[in-house]
């Protein structure tokens, strides 16, 4: 498997790691920080079909960068992951200290 199939294997990881924290958390009492999302965190199913949405576009939009050639693909996936996976750090500390 190339590199780039683990990074985009792990961005799904990142973005279905982040829709379950986000949830939990808002059960226990958290806030929703995106402001696009706050509308939708009493509505569980609507946020998980929103963060999919975004997460399969963030990825159509990544592939279809690529085939085109387009150099901006891999350091955009590359940021993408490394966003994500501080946003898990965020949540993992929002957990620690809950």
């Amino acid at each position: 498997m190339t590199g780039r199939r683990w990074l985009v294997l792990l961005l799904v990881a990142l973005n279905v790691f982040d829709a379950v924290a986000t949830l939990t958390l808002l059960r226990a009492g958290a806030n929703e920080a995106n402001p696009l999302l706050v509308a939708l965190a009493s509505a569980p199913a609507l946020f998980v079909a929103v963060k999919a949405a975004w997460s399969f576009g963030l990825g159509f939009l990544l592939g279809w960068l690529h085939n085109a050639g387009s150099k901006l693909a891999a350091p955009g996936l590359v940021a993408c992951v490394v966003a994500y996976a501080a946003l898990a750090g965020y949540h993992a500390a929002l957990f620690v200290t809950r």
